[in-house]
Parts: structure tokens; C-alpha cells; sequence
């Protein structure tokens, strides 16, 4: 029987460094430190592997999709979803992609046509500017926030959503949250969801140990239970991840 954890069943050769690299993302957009590059499974990557999960699966209920993406920097998730398709993984179907943030890599967004760049570093300004419009995927870095100002952006972003439409949300390293004085638990993303009368269709750590040089985590098997082991022990965790749905 399966354990209800999902991202121990999505393939890892996405997360494979070099291979990535040779299809096109250089290191001026991915900053990758050396000792994370020694890893056949690079933990660096893993943020932009889940969200090109969570949007594989929602093209099944909106197809194509329209997304903004909050805090895009250098249009990294843009790449990894090139470097997926291009190493024969399922391609996002989307209509616009609106690009929001700063320092962001224009190139990357003006290639897919239809596509927005508002270099702005407020997400809070995001969820007002008369521009946007109604999306079915808002994805939204949230690096090390605290539930306040969390809770006062998904408030204005959710506004922007269609019915049925999700947001993406990531909070920030553990260490992070712990040296801010940051209290941001999954107990706390339930709360705002109710609050905000959001259903939650996704709701994990990520992963527990970073250092991805150590030998056990350049193995599969033992990336795999390196990812179970977050999901078991968020609080400890890198960086938490959730899916609210409208």
C-alpha cells in the first residue's frame, strides 16, 4: 500500500544536475552552490520540481493555463519546465505566464508571447495592480514571512484567483523561519485556509537535510527518504509547501 505522500512517487531525473544544464539553464540563472553540485540530486532544484508537479496536475482541470508567478527572479521555474520537457517529461500547457518580481530574466517571458513583466517586490502590491487579471494558478515564494504578512498577501492574491482556481505557496527554510523568529507550521496554513474558506489539496515539509554532498543522498533510494523524512517532520524541515484551492 502506498504512503499518501505523492512526491515520493514523482520521477527525480528532473533534479539530475548536469543533464539540466546541457539543456539550456546556465549558472548566471541558477546559482547553485559547489557543494550542492556534488549531489546526483540536487536539493537546489527541488522547489522548482514541485511547483512543475502541482502544475502538471492542475492542467487536467484547466487546460491551457493562465499563471502569475510571484517573486519569478530570473525566470527559473520557466527553465526547469524547458529542461523537463526537453528530457521527454510532460509539458505545461499554459496560455500566459504573468511575471512578477525583480531582476527578472525578460528573454525567458517574452519567448512564451502572450506573457506580462511587472518588476515590483511587493507582493502586496501584486494582489491590487488594476493590470491583473483572474488566473487558475497564482505561485507564490514566500521565503521566510511570517504568518501575518503571509496571511495578508494570500488574502489579496486569492482575489485574483478564478473558482477552483489554486494557489502555490512555499515558506522558507526552517533555519530561516528559526532565525527570524518566525512560527509558520502546517498548523498554520490550515488556519489561514479556513479563515479564508480555502480547501487545502497539498500540505508538506519538503526535505530534511540539505547538505546533498554526503554520499547516502546522491542514491535514489536515499534522496527518496530524504523527502519522506520531510514530509514526517515539517517543523524541522526545508522549506514547507501547500496547494490552496478556491
Amino acid at each position: 500500500m502506498q504512503i499518501n505522500i505523492p512526491q515520493l512517487y514523482w520521477g527525480l531525473e528532473t533534479l539530475i544536475i548536469e543533464p539540466v544544464f546541457r539543456t539550456g539553464i546556465s549558472a548566471d540563472i541558477y546559482v547553485i552552490p559547489s557543494r550542492l553540485k556534488q549531489s546526483n540530486y540536487s536539493i537546489a532544484l527541488l522547489k522548482y520540481w514541485f511547483i512543475y508537479h502541482f502544475l502538471i496536475a492542475e492542467n487536467t482541470n484547466h487546460n491551457p493555463l493562465n499563471i502569475c508567478e510571484i517573486g519569478a527572479d530570473r525566470g527559473r521555474q520557466l527553465e526547469f519546465i524547458n529542461a523537463a520537457v526537453k528530457r521527454g517529461y510532460p509539458e505545461v500547457h499554459f496560455l500566459k505566464w504573468d511575471a512578477f518580481g525583480e531582476d527578472i530574466s525578460k528573454p525567458i517571458f517574452r519567448l512564451k508571447g502572450n506573457s506580462r513583466i511587472l518588476e515590483k517586490t511587493d507582493a502586496n502590491e501584486c494582489s491590487t495592480i488594476e493590470q491583473f487579471e483572474d488566473y487558475d494558478v497564482i505561485i507564490y515564494s514566500n521565503t521566510s514571512g511570517g504568518r501575518k504578512d503571509t496571511e495578508n498577501v494570500i488574502s489579496g492574491l486569492t482575489g485574483r484567483l478564478k473558482n477552483n482556481g489554486i494557489l502555490i505557496g512555499i515558506n522558507g527554510l526552517a533555519r530561516e523561519r528559526k532565525s527570524a523568529g518566525v512560527e509558520f507550521t502546517l498548523n498554520t496554513i490550515r488556519d489561514i485556509a479556513k479563515k479564508h474558506k480555502l480547501s487545502v489539496d497539498f500540505l508538506s515539509g519538503g526535505f530534511f537535510r540539505r547538505n546533498g554532498g554526503l554520499i547516502p543522498l546522491q542514491k535514489k533510494r536515499w534522496f527518496r527518504f530524504n523527502l519522506l523524512l520531510g514530509a514526517l517532520l515539517p517543523s524541522l524541515s526545508g522549506e514547507i509547501y501547500w496547494v490552496y484551492r478556491k
